[in-house]
């Protein structure tokens, strides 16, 4: 009862609130105002971990800067459970924000026990939890032991959870991404709101929000194809934009008659420009491409069409 009662007041305080404190680019790095000094970004704990709030500290994240350590002792009771949690700036419509991954670099200052590491969301009524975890092995703490960590907060990566605080509200990830009461980190071997009881040390750095409109794995900041999902990020004329996202052949920032001509001269070859889908063949499949393509710019990419 009293973790439905605290989920309600989430929902309380997040449809109150009216403007959103997420944003595309939140960084939590927990470097304090001074030099050498460490400080928690508003990261803490919920009522059962009380006994052991997360601290910043200095020499354990990225060039040996702060870093967030967060404990757990193992056994019952408070305490017991590897979770943090902030519902301040990591609150709000992640959706308008445009939002969907969250990473960060993490470190495992456990003497035996693995963490593994993963995040959730809640709205108040629906929780989601990532559905694989980024395993850390103990004795591994930061800097030297930091792993690049990223979690995408997209239906095929995410599971809701239930049971204890966090009821089935049956709320798609869609919709309780709208509205983020809480983000928590956690460690848990299978999905779980509450995380595992384990002795544990986790620390963490560079927590941050960032966008993958494609879910191709690469940051949209990063990407030179943001709608076309391309990993592999090929671009045989090295312009910026991706070669499934380019049939501007000629690169004058439209796709056309011109394109289509070249195009032609090339078909049935190895033409690395001209096989947008990268199969080793130019071919009918690439024909479509361009076809859809026409009378539009190259991209959205790392590419610049300008005047």
């Amino acid at each position: 009862m009293k973790g439905r009662l605290y989920l309600s007041a989430l929902v309380a305080t997040v449809a109150g609130t009216g403007a959103h404190a997420i944003d595309l680019g939140l960084l939590d790095d927990f470097e304090g105002s001074l030099p050498m000094t460490c400080v928690t970004d508003d990261w803490a704990v919920g009522i059962q971990q009380v006994p052991n709030p997360p601290i910043g500290v200095v020499g354990c994240g990225e060039l040996e800067s702060c870093c967030l350590v967060a404990q757990s002792m193992g056994g019952f009771g408070p305490g017991s459970r590897q979770v943090v949690l902030n519902e301040t700036q990591w609150s709000g419509d992640y959706n308008a924000a445009g939002v969907n991954k969250i990473q960060m670099q993490a470190a495992n200052a456990s003497a035996t026990e693995t963490i593994n590491l993963r995040v959730g969301v809640t709205n108040g009524v629906t929780c989601y939890v990532s559905t694989d975890a980024v395993i850390l092995p103990p004795s591994q703490p930061g800097p030297g032991g930091l792993v690049f960590s990223s979690f995408l907060l997209d239906s095929s990566a995410m599971t809701e959870v239930s049971g204890n605080n966090c009821p089935t509200g049956g709320d798609s990830l869609t919709t309780v991404l709208s509205g983020v009461a809480q983000l928590r980190l956690l460690s848990s071997v299978s999905p779980s709101w509450l995380g595992d009881a384990i002795v544990s040390v986790l620390q963490v750095d560079a927590i941050e929000s960032k966008s993958d409109a494609d879910l191709d794995g690469i940051n949209d900041d990063l990407d030179n194809c943001t709608n076309a999902a391309n990993p592999n990020q090929a671009d045989s004329d090295g312009d910026g934009f991706g070669n499934i996202c380019d049939a501007d052949l000629n690169n004058d920032c439209i796709v056309n008659a011109g394109d289509l001509g070249l195009f032609k001269s090339v078909f049935f070859t190895a033409d690395p420009d001209a096989d947008f889908n990268g199969d080793g063949v130019v071919n009918a499949i690439d024909l479509g491409a361009l076809r859809v393509a026409f009378f539009a710019a190259p991209g959205p990419g790392l590419g610049a069409c300008g005047d």
